[in-house]
């Protein structure tokens, strides 16, 4: 019942044996290096704090009523979510501890919104 050691390169995988020419290399390192000097050289802004509630909302199948002990009574829920009251700094804790929204996702003004948008 005991296995058999197999020295053959036979049984190898082909691509283990496959051994790139240098100028495929060198090819593959400056398109790899191209491509993420361009991804790197974008900035990427978070998203308003309204669509990050709304996200996490949508992603924990979350309702308005479930954002009370973050925000406050039903009617500041509303406010809040209709972006006619701005968020606190308190609240802004809260869901950060409460439903893990990232920080920098939920301090951001209407203000630094639009200032991103026109640039």
């Amino acid at each position: 019942m005991g296995g058999r050691v197999v020295n053959s390169e036979r049984f190898y995988c082909p691509l283990v044996q496959w051994r790139p020419k240098r100028n495929t290399i060198e090819r593959l390192t400056a398109q790899h290096d191209a491509l993420f000097r361009g991804f790197d050289s974008r900035e990427i802004a978070p998203p308003d704090p309204i669509e990050s509630i709304l996200f996490r909302m949508d992603q924990s199948g979350l309702q308005r009523k479930d954002l009370e002990p973050y925000i406050g009574h039903s009617g500041r829920v509303s406010e809040v979510l209709n972006r006619k009251r701005p968020l606190t700094l308190d609240m802004i804790r809260k869901l950060w501890k409460g439903l893990h929204i990232p920080l920098v996702s939920l301090i951001q003004t209407s203000e630094d919104i639009d200032h991103q948008q026109r640039a």
